[in-house]
C-alpha cells in the first residue's frame, strides 16, 4: 500500500523534515509496512531518500501524475491554503483521497468565532504593520459576517474535497464542527477527526537525570505579536522575584529580541539564561531537566515545542484561549491560566511550582501518558485504523 504526505513546502537543506509531523508518520507508516513518502516541492540538490520525492509544481496540479502514481491515500498539510486548492483538485480529480491535516486553534471564520476571528485579525494586521489594525480587523469581520461571508465560503470551499480532516486537539476539533454546522454543512462535520502529530521518540523523560527547579520555553522570539516575548519576560520577572530558587531558560531564534528586554530589569537576569535555536538531541536533555514549560503566546495550532516537552516529562503552563493546551494540561500536567494578563499567568506558573513542591507531578507518568497518543508508532495505527474504517464503510 502506497501513502504519500504532502507539504505545503519546497524542500530545504538542513531541515529536519523527518523530526517533526509528517516526517515522523512517513517514519512510522513504513514501520508498519507502508510505502510511505515525503512528497515535497522540488528545489535542485535535493538528495536521493526513499522517504521522500521532490515533484515539480506543474505535476502536483496534473491529475495524469497523480493517476501514475496511485497512491491509495494522500495526507495533505493542506489547512485553509488557497494556493493548494488546485493541488487537492487534481488529486480527487484522480479518483484518489486526500485527508487534510490542518493546524489550527479552530478559528476558520467569523459566523462561528468572532471573538477568535478579531482578536486574530488584529494581532496579524499588527504583526503585518497595518494601519489601525484593531479597527480594520472590526470592520472586517463585520463585514465578512454580514455581507460576503467570504471567510468562511472559501474555508469551506478548500476543506469540501477532503475525504478526512484531521484536526491536533479536542477542543479544536470540536470548534472546527462547530463551524460547519453554522455553516449548514454536517455532512462536512461528520469528516472532522481529532489527529495530534506526532513526536519524535528521542523526547522522552529520564529516570536518572534529576530535574533542575527550572522553567523551560521555545519559540521563534522576534515575532513579536504571536509569541509576545515582552509577555513572557514580565511574566517571569514576577514568578523568579516571587521564587528565587528557580532558574528561567528560553530558547529559539530572535535572542536578541530578549536580551534587549531582559538588560531593562537586572534584578532577575542572573537567572535567566537566553540561547539561540538549538539541534533536537540538546532540546532533549534541556526538556529532561526542566519542570514547567511556559507559553505565553497569542496564538497556536498545535505547539511542537509543547508536545515534545510533555514526552519528556515536562508538566505545561499557558493561557486558557489556546485550544490545544487544554489537551496539554490536566489535573496532573499543568495548570491554565484565566487569562493572557501577565499577572495571571505568573499566578499560574506559581501554583504550578507548588504542585511540583509537593509532589503532585509525576515526569515519567506524564511522558508515557502523552508519548502513548504522540508517538509516530501511535500515530501511524491511527491512519491505517481509520483508513481501515472508510473502506468498511465503503464496502456496507
Amino acid at each position: 500500500m502506497r501513502v504519500f504526505c504532502l507539504t505545503p513546502w519546497n524542500w530545504k537543506p538542513h531541515f529536519d523534515w523527518f523530526r517533526r509531523d509528517l516526517g515522523l508518520l512517513v517514519d512510522g507508516l513504513r514501520q508498519e509496512g507502508v510505502e510511505a513518502r515525503l512528497v515535497l516541492h522540488h528545489t535542485k540538490g535535493m538528495p536521493e531518500d526513499e522517504r521522500w520525492m521532490g515533484v515539480e509544481p506543474s505535476d502536483l496540479k496534473d491529475s495524469s501524475w497523480w493517476t501514475r502514481q496511485a497512491p491509495k491515500l494522500v495526507i495533505a498539510l493542506a489547512g485553509t491554503r488557497p494556493g493548494l486548492l488546485p493541488v487537492i483538485t487534481a488529486i480527487t480529480a484522480a479518483g484518489i483521497p486526500v485527508w487534510n491535516k490542518m493546524d489550527t486553534d479552530g478559528t476558520l471564520g467569523s459566523t462561528s468565532n468572532f471573538r477568535d476571528a478579531l482578536y486574530q485579525g488584529w494581532w496579524r494586521g499588527k504583526s503585518n504593520g497595518h494601519a489601525l489594525p484593531g479597527l480594520r480587523s472590526l470592520l472586517m469581520q463585520i463585514y465578512w459576517r454580514t455581507v460576503s461571508q467570504r471567510g468562511d465560503k472559501l474555508a469551506v470551499r478548500i476543506l469540501e474535497p477532503a475525504r478526512r480532516i484531521l484536526v491536533e486537539s479536542p477542543i479544536a476539533t470540536a470548534r472546527v464542527r462547530r463551524f460547519f454546522r453554522r455553516n449548514a454543512r454536517r455532512d462536512l462535520a461528520e469528516r472532522v477527526v481529532w489527529f495530534p502529530s506526532a513526536v519524535s521518540n528521542e523526547f522522552a523523560a529520564s529516570p536518572t537525570i534529576v530535574r533542575k527547579r527550572q522553567i523551560i520555553s521555545i519559540a521563534r522570539w522576534g515575532d513579536f505579536q504571536q509569541k509576545d516575548a515582552p509577555l513572557m519576560m514580565a511574566t517571569l520577572r514576577e514568578v523568579l522575584t516571587a521564587r528565587p530558587d528557580y532558574h528561567a531558560l528560553l530558547i529559539g531564534s530572535g535572542e536578541e529580541t530578549l536580551r534587549d528586554l531582559a538588560r531593562e530589569d537586572g534584578n532577575f537576569s542572573e537567572r535567566l539564561t537566553i540561547t539561540g535555536r538549538l539541534p533536537g538531541e540538546t532540546l532533549v536533555r534541556h526538556y529532561q531537566e526542566s519542570r514547567i514549560f511556559l507559553n505565553t503566546s497569542r496564538g497556536e495550532g498545535f505547539p511542537n515545542a509543547i508536545a515534545e516537552a510533555v514526552c519528556s516529562g515536562c508538566s505545561v503552563v499557558g493561557p486558557s484561549s489556546i485550544s490545544s493546551l487544554h489537551y496539554f494540561t490536566g489535573k496532573t500536567s499543568g495548570t491554565l491560566a484565566t487569562s493572557r494578563w501577565w499577572g495571571d499567568l505568573a499566578d499560574a506558573t506559581l501554583a504550578e511550582i507548588e504542585e511540583w513542591e509537593l509532589s503532585l507531578r509525576a515526569p515519567l507518568e506524564i511522558s508515557k501518558h502523552f508519548r502513548g497518543d504522540l508517538s509516530p508508532a501511535s500515530a501511524s495505527r491511527r491512519i491505517l485504523q481509520l483508513l481501515a474504517s472508510d473502506e468498511e464503510t465503503a464496502r456496507s
